[in-house]
């Protein structure tokens, strides 16, 4: 009798310890297995953003004592603290093309035949990839904001200066997602000029930061992508350069979509 319900309890134990035979559900969509391939980039451009946010937003104490003609009557202190806004805008945006590229590269090694072989389709795995490089941009946002905005209060002994730098970071979020929606067209519609998005991100950033200098025509500036949001004053909020941006952004993560739905796989 014992011996039977020492058996018993040793089968039972063993069958706790077993392993499942099943993972959930969850586990195997697309959106995890892209947040699994992408986590360790997220995590190493999140430490990067937190580094040179507390660097840049500590500076911001020493500038606000210099007299340097960046921004016409404004407190330079503020106006350096909105073009790093701008710089971390446009580093996201680095993050948004590179995740893209990395999707071609999947490609072209082949990697993506045993999924695609699967439940998962074409759409489902651009999609989840898209939507999760999409959540780290906001998150990287808030994230760079958060530290510009601490080393800045700490820097300036203003407090108020966090909660205003976070929310000028993110306002500037459909500017990284325009990006990152670039190279996805071209990925679902002409994949082999994916590398253009380097080309768009550059030229953009040239003529919106050094635009006014060079003496470009306004029209030249309305070209870049970047040119809509304004920088300063910090934290100005632009509604209809938001929804357009966004709406742009939106039309072409349609257009990866269909292209990649309807294209021949490398």
């Amino acid at each position: 009798m014992h011996r039977h319900r020492a058996q018993d309890g040793h089968v039972r134990e063993a069958a706790d310890r077993a392993p499942q035979a099943f993972a959930p559900s969850w586990l195997g969509s697309p959106f995890t297995l892209a947040l699994r391939l992408q986590r360790a980039a997220i995590g190493y451009w999140t430490a990067v953003f937190l580094a040179v946010g507390l660097v840049f937003g500590a500076m911001t104490g020493g500038m606000a004592e210099t007299d340097l003609p960046l921004f016409a009557e404004a407190d330079f202190g503020r106006a350096w603290i909105s073009l790093m806004v701008f710089t971390g805008s446009l580093y996201i945006g680095v993050f948004a093309v590179l995740s893209v590229v990395g999707l071609r590269a999947e490609e072209t090694r082949g990697r993506i035949g045993p999924v695609l072989a699967g439940p998962t389709g074409r759409v489902a795995w651009l999609g989840s990839s898209l939507l999760v490089t999409a959540l780290a941009v906001v998150m990287l946002s808030a994230v760079y904001g958060a530290a510009l905005g601490l080393g800045a209060a700490l820097s300036t002994g203003d407090p108020g200066l966090l909660g205003e730098v976070v929310r000028a970071s993110l306002i500037r979020v459909p500017e990284p997602l325009v990006l990152l929606a670039v190279p996805a067209a071209l990925l679902g519609l002409a994949p082999r000029a994916v590398g253009a998005a380097w080309a768009v991100l550059v030229y953009s950033g040239f003529v919106t930061v050094l635009g006014s200098y060079a003496g470009l025509p306004a029209w030249v500036s309305d070209t870049s992508l970047l040119s809509h949001l304004p920088w300063h004053p910090l934290g100005q909020f632009a509604p209809v350069a938001t929804v357009l941006l966004t709406a742009l952004a939106a039309v072409l993560t349609g257009l990866a979509l269909y292209g990649l739905r309807r294209r021949d796989l490398t």
